[in-house]
């Protein structure tokens, strides 16, 4: 699986390239490719920020003494 950061890149490529194009056509399309990568790689960073937050919310916490503690359990401090 390709990262949003791979997409972001595509999205600069493509860019860069119908700034430098001068059939205005083909520029176009080019923007257009470039705004379908930029798209992905947004909707991939919110997929990966949602998939952060779970593991996040469901990561082991540790207690006060150092060991582990279930998320959603009271450690023996609190």
């Amino acid at each position: 699986m390709r990262s949003s950061e791979y997409f972001r890149a595509q999205a600069r490529l493509y860019r860069d390239i119908a700034s430098l194009m001068s059939d205005r056509e083909a520029a176009d399309n080019a923007l257009c490719t470039a705004a379908e990568y930029l798209e992905r790689a947004q909707t991939l960073e919110r997929e990966e920020r949602a998939a952060q937050d779970l593991l996040d919310m469901n990561a082991p916490r540790r207690a006060r003494h150092g060991g582990l503690v279930k998320p959603g359990s009271k450690s023996a401090g609190d």
